[in-house]
């Protein structure tokens, strides 16, 4: 079964995005900040990682950055922005990280579901 680590500080968009996923058949795993989604990201197997990029503590983007220069091990695990930040010098302020997509919020969970079967397939 595909198994994907949702991190989101916000627990209604956390629960919906977890909903949605959990109908369509996936595991998914939650964690509410950035360094509670490190430890998971560290000690478990995931498919898939949906990230927020803003968010108190370790943010989305210090995830994603850790991540790609400590632990190159990971990388190829897609990593995925979910964000209200949809102005252009956001996304293009990311893309040095390589993020696998970035989604803008509020969420289309049908192109979310399109989106993450398309990673995971």
């Amino acid at each position: 079964m595909i198994k994907i680590l949702c991190i989101e500080d916000d627990d209604a968009q956390r629960l919906e995005v977890v909903d949605a996923l959990t109908t369509e058949g996936f595991e998914v795993i939650e964690a509410q900040d950035g360094s509670s989604g490190l430890k998971l990201i560290l000690t478990e197997t995931v498919d898939l990682i949906l990230c927020d990029r803003m968010m108190d503590g370790k943010s989305g983007y210090t995830l994603l950055e850790e991540l790609r220069t400590n632990h190159p091990d990971k990388k190829d695990i897609p990593f995925v922005f979910l964000t209200a930040l949809d102005d252009r010098r956001d996304k293009l302020a990311t893309t040095h990280l390589h993020p696998t997509e970035y989604l803008t919020k509020p969420l289309d969970f049908s192109l979310l579901i399109e989106k993450v079967r398309e990673l995971t397939d």
